[in-house]
């Protein structure tokens, strides 16, 4: 067993006599080659990479928050619930609450809701009198 160590370890006949020559062509070798430009692939793959995840995180965000706006449990989309808002009027935002479902349905509205909207309002004491009074 030790014979076999101490072969491993030993140096092959003649190596260091042309080490030296074969050390000096390394450079030569390697100087003779022109140096290659990387591929235009090779540039712009960064690039690529970053576009591709950006359209990825875009493409997730969508689909994730359409999902979300479906489990409100509304058919409606966010865009047309959105248009519909708009035609809510500012100044009374309480009277579509108030409208009846169906175009052949009444509104059940009391004089006593009439005076109280009056009051809401702001009008005058005369006409709140004139409506108490009819």
């Amino acid at each position: 067993m030790s014979s076999k160590m101490s072969d491993m370890y030993n140096v092959p006949e003649g190596y260091f006599e042309g080490l030296k020559a074969r050390l000096e062509r390394i450079p030569a070798e390697h100087s003779a080659a022109p140096a290659k430009r990387p591929f235009t692939w090779m540039r712009i793959r960064p690039y690529v990479a970053l576009a591709a995840c950006l359209a990825l995180l875009l493409t997730a965000g969508t689909i994730l928050l359409d999902r979300k706006a479906d489990l409100s449990g509304t058919s409606e989309s966010i865009y047309e619930q959105m248009m519909y808002s708009d035609l809510i009027p500012d100044t009374d935002p309480d009277s579509i609450f108030g409208a009846p479902s169906s175009p052949g349905e009444s509104y059940d509205i009391s004089d006593e809701d009439i005076v109280d909207y009056l009051i809401s309002s702001g009008a005058s004491v005369e006409l709140i009198a004139l409506a108490e009074d009819q």
